[in-house]
């Protein structure tokens, strides 16, 4: 719960597991899952859609979506 706040409210991005059903602020969510997570449960990278943002939680989400869709 509380990482989604601090997502929600542009602190950061963090990975979550799947699905974030019952979080308020899912619409202002951006959502990239991780498809070989190799977990229980599935997982995906989140972070806040609109501003306020963190350029650094930006940065991260970028280079994380970059690699997670480079084939391996």
């Amino acid at each position: 719960h509380h990482l989604t706040q601090a997502v929600s409210a542009g602190l950061c991005c963090c990975i979550m597991p799947l699905p974030i059903d019952g979080t308020p602020a899912e619409g202002h969510l951006r959502l990239l899952p991780i498809e070989d997570a190799h977990t229980l449960a599935p997982q995906g990278l989140i972070m806040r859609r609109s501003a306020p943002g963190s350029p650094l939680a930006q940065a991260c989400f970028e280079e994380a979506r970059d690699w997670l869709q480079t084939p391996r």
